[in-house]
């Protein structure tokens, strides 16, 4: 597998796609796939984006996640629009989408466990979850043991600015997908996928301990105190 990573500002994708078509890191539509973080695009501006890369590469599968955008210098997030490419060579990789709107989390982890028995030396599975619902964490449980041996690892979309009351969004192929779960699943006997965290964050505060929350990971109370 190829993979290679662009980082632009929003307004320059035509960049993004000079640079991919010189650097020649795209195979054919079944071989390719481009995934872009936005961090700092709204939904019609991600629209733009996702329009001008399935322009310039037909067929080729396009996924775009809205990313948070951060102003506090203590965290290291990008400040422009994040477009990484990857090719499979002797490897390959199937799209799926499960309404969470039609369907709940568990129905949707046996849709996909049911879509994985239809492919051969599946080594991992992106997820990515676009509304308030559905939760990954009871998406995750929902995953039949027998592919407990399987990577499967995302995110959920986050909101362009808080302030605006901007909702997150994951835009596949072109169509925005709102309380959706949309899954990458990679195959290949010779690929080889772990999972790892990167964080890099520093303290912002003291530390403080959650002291009631529920079963969907809401928080209640930090330190006996309802949080603002």
């Amino acid at each position: 597998m190829i993979q290679k990573t662009y980082h632009l500002q929003p307004e320059k994708i035509e960049e993004a796609i000079r640079q991919i078509r010189s650097d020649g890191v795209l195979g054919g539509p079944r071989r390719s796939m481009i995934l872009v973080y936005e961090y700092l695009a709204d939904q019609e501006k991600m629209r733009e984006h996702a329009e001008a890369l399935r322009t310039a590469f037909p067929g080729v599968r396009t996924l775009s996640v809205s990313m948070l955008k951060l102003s506090v210098p203590e965290i290291d997030v990008p400040e422009e629009t994040v477009v990484s490419v990857f090719t499979f060579e002797k490897s390959g990789f199937e799209v799926f989408r499960y309404d969470c709107s039609r369907m709940g989390e568990d129905q949707a982890a046996r849709q996909l466990a049911a879509d994985l028995d239809a492919l051969e030396d599946v080594k991992g599975v992106l997820c990515l979850t676009a509304g308030e619902e559905p939760s990954l964490d009871l998406f995750f449980e929902g995953v039949p043991s027998k592919y407990s041996d399987v990577p499967i690892f995302g995110l959920p979309a986050a909101v362009y600015d808080l302030d605006a009351g901007s909702r997150p969004v994951v835009i596949a192929d072109g169509e925005a997908c709102r309380d959706t779960i949309v899954a990458v699943a990679f195959c290949g006997k010779d690929l080889h996928i772990e999972t790892g965290f990167g964080l890099g964050y520093r303290a912002l505060g003291p530390q403080m301990t959650v002291t009631d929350g529920d079963g969907s990971g809401y928080v209640k109370a930090i330190d006996h105190l309802t949080p603002v």
